[in-house]
């Protein structure tokens, strides 16, 4: 695996306001560049494309086994506990994954300290809906109410950087 943590991160963070299309009634439409940009997503355009936003970023780096290439949450999800890549603290660069069973939405973690995620998130908005408009950073709670039904690790160049005390390494904690 050649995927650099780093790099990631910084590349979907540098799309930091990027906003879907309009339709003729000037409603947001999902009409977005990274389906087109990911071989094999192509039919994802005008559909919801949070994992597709996260997919692009990896295969933008050339690197399409580090995480699922997809554009379904529930495939990601799938993707990640089958590889036993899955766990329920914050991982650095890792893939968060919101709602039932983590089907709803995702987003990449960039930074968590003991209370809060910091996330890059497509297709979600100023809100933190599930359904939005554009490219946002957002902050998210770590536990409780409106925290994420847990993450995917993906494999990174740098090896893994979780909250988990139970992952290899050192846990380590970062703030942005």
């Amino acid at each position: 695996m050649t995927l650099s943590r780093t790099q990631y991160v910084n590349l979907l963070r540098a799309k930091t306001g990027y906003h879907e299309g309009r339709d003729p009634n000037g409603n947001w439409n999902n009409y977005q560049m990274f389906s087109q940009a990911v071989e094999g997503l192509e039919w994802s355009q005008n559909q919801a494309w949070c994992h597709t936003f996260a997919s692009w970023g990896a295969d933008e780096l050339g690197d399409r086994q580090a995480l699922p290439i997809t554009a379904s949450c529930s495939t990601g999800v799938a993707w990640f506990k089958s590889r036993d890549r899955w766990t329920e603290y914050p991982v650095l660069g890792g893939l968060f994954y919101m709602g039932v069973y983590g089907g709803d939405h995702v987003g990449v973690v960039y930074a968590y300290d003991e209370d809060s995620i910091y996330t890059v998130e497509g297709n979600t908005n100023a809100g933190g809906g599930y359904q939005g408009d554009g490219v946002y950073q957002r902050v998210r709670p770590r536990r409780g109410a409106g925290s994420p039904y847990g993450y995917g690790i993906p494999f990174f160049s740098e090896g893994i950087a979780s909250a988990d005390p139970d992952l290899p390494g050192r846990p380590v904690e970062s703030v942005p």
